[in-house]
């Protein structure tokens, strides 16, 4: 019996294979405040876990028909580097 089931252990064990990884890509979703716009440009506030504040600019003009103070969960990839507390992004749909 212990054969057996040593058998049927090596045969499940060893029919494991290793899966493909997959990459989803960097975007992001957060929690953001609608801050207006700069330059035809829209722009959003984020609190970090930190609790420190990053101005999100949109990297390409971008209008919304949104109040100011809006809160809205953004999907964005970052774009570039963060500089001085803003940080370029692409939104997504």
């Amino acid at each position: 019996m212990k054969i057996f089931l040593w058998a049927m252990l090596m045969i499940f064990v060893g029919s494991c294979g290793k899966d493909e990884s997959y990459q989803y890509g960097n975007f992001r979703y957060d929690m953001v405040t609608y801050a207006g716009s700069e330059d035809g440009r829209a722009k959003f506030n984020l609190i970090q876990r930190d609790d420190s504040e990053l101005t999100l600019l949109t990297n390409a003009a971008c209008s919304l028909d949104e109040e100011v103070g809006q809160r809205m969960l953004l999907n964005y990839v970052p774009y570039g580097a963060e500089r001085e507390g803003v940080q370029l992004i692409t939104a997504r749909s």
